[in-house]
């Protein structure tokens, strides 16, 4: 068979699937194993993305190229790989072949451990750290750190890995939010993840991003677990750390939105603020919250613990009451009420 240019390899193929049916054909006639489909894939990455062992293979000792991509928005092969969670095969192919494990990572991807840590595979993870990977690579746009990812995942084994082999314990992600492993780690719930990041030396009071940021107590608060906000206070979590600029609470001020009237009473014992200002924008005082959402155990409870309706307190009251009306909370606006004319 005589020699094809790519460009008529690519003129010949209508497809994906049968550029790879008839990839090996056309190497062993000349056509050169680093071939890319007009700027979408190459053929390695086509293969890592079927997960086709023996065609990575053939690629590979053909001369593919591990390291290329065909375009920047395209993920490494060797990131490719890491996501394919039962194929460990294909990762330490292209290590011997000498991919390189710490790429930059796409536009909008992450890096081979990142990958492999969002996975779950603890092989593919322990073979790209013995491999060199850092541990602490800066993720993409819109990413995470291999820490954060474990947290996201819920995997304590691969957090406790990363942590071992020198993962940054307060690194923060790309995210608008800009949330450290902490802090993920009390949004989501995960209580055991919180205690090893303790452990291994977290802030605690780490500042929350300006925009839709939460410090740990805030987010744990809002995640709803009693378990998680007591954790932290034991940890020095300062419980009247300010929220972030945009649209998010104190503590406090999520406790009495969501209505966690247990978790409330937790934090006015450690000394939270009941008074505290609401966020610049979009936020909501405690007060404001609870009305707002129709918590009348919750009113009750800020309105005991002394929570101010007059003097500098008077327009978070009126607010407050406009709030339950507006949402048809009577019974609140009606409590709220009767209180200040109790005051007068």
């Amino acid at each position: 068979m005589q020699y094809m240019e790519t460009s008529q390899l690519a003129a010949d193929m209508g497809s994906e699937v049968r550029l790879l049916d008839d990839a090996v054909v056309f190497i062993e006639a000349g056509a050169s194993a680093n071939f890319d489909n007009g700027g979408e894939k190459t053929l390695l990455q086509m293969a890592l993305h079927n997960g086709d062992v023996n065609l990575v293979e053939h690629l590979l000792q053909a001369g593919a190229d591990p390291n290329a991509t065909s375009n920047e928005c395209g993920s490494m092969p060797l990131v490719l790989a890491a996501r394919k969670q039962a194929q460990e095969a294909l990762v330490e192919m292209l290590i011997h072949a000498r991919a390189d494990v710490n790429a930059s990572p796409a536009e909008y991807d992450g890096t081979a451990l990142q990958a492999a840590v969002e996975s779950g595979n603890m092989n593919i993870v322990t073979m790209l750290l013995k491999a060199g990977a850092d541990v602490n690579a800066s993720p993409a746009k819109h990413g995470c750190p291999a820490l954060q990812a474990a947290v996201r995942s819920g995997n304590v084994n691969i957090m406790t890995m990363l942590l071992k082999a020198g993962a940054n314990v307060n690194a923060s992600s790309t995210e608008e939010d800009r949330r450290t492993a902490l802090q993920a780690a009390a949004a989501s719930g995960n209580q055991k993840g919180v205690t090893i990041l303790l452990k291994a030396g977290a802030d605690v009071n780490a500042p929350a991003s300006e925009v839709w940021g939460n410090s740990a107590l805030q987010a744990a608060v809002s995640s709803g677990c009693i378990a998680i906000v007591e954790l932290l206070i034991g940890a020095g979590a300062d419980v009247n750390q300010e929220p972030a600029y945009k649209g998010v609470a104190t503590a406090l001020q999520f406790a009495a939105i969501y209505g966690y009237l247990g978790i409330a009473g937790l934090l006015i014992e450690a000394g939270a603020d009941i008074n505290a200002d609401a966020a610049p924008k979009k936020g909501r005082t405690a007060l404001e919250g609870a009305a707002e959402h129709g918590g009348v155990a919750m009113v009750e409870l800020l309105l005991a613990a002394g929570v101010e309706t007059k003097g500098a307190g008077r327009a978070q009251y009126l607010t407050a009451i406009d709030f339950a009306r507006r949402r048809g909370h009577l019974v609140v606006a009606r409590m709220l009420e009767s209180h200040s004319s109790r005051d007068f």
